[in-house]
């Protein structure tokens, strides 16, 4: 079937295989972990140029899941009136 220089040579090659497949699952989740470093950064000032479309949309996921999750454990929490995040901007022009 196989002689020592052909599976010498195949085993090499399936080496070399996942060493690549390994380098590019570290470059996806080095880009993913920069993603949601920086994710407010990207988000305001709608860095699309930079991100392929898949990763804005996981970008925006996350933000939405963030925002959505800080709202429901911590901001409600909080009385309307002390609760910046809550208060209108134009109610405050309005006032004045």
């Amino acid at each position: 079937m196989f002689d020592a220089d052909d599976r010498f040579y195949l085993n090499i090659h399936k080496m070399e295989l996942e060493r690549v497949k390994y380098v590019l699952k570290s470059y996806l989740r080095t880009r993913l972990a920069k993603i949601e470093r920086h994710l407010l950064y990207i988000v305001e000032k709608d860095c699309s140029e930079l991100l392929s479309q898949s990763e804005i949309g996981y970008a925006f996921t996350v933000y939405d899941k963030r925002k959505t999750h800080f709202n429901e454990a911590f901001f409600e929490k909080i009385p309307k009136k002390l609760n910046v995040m809550e208060q209108d901007p134009l109610d405050d022009r309005l006032s004045k």
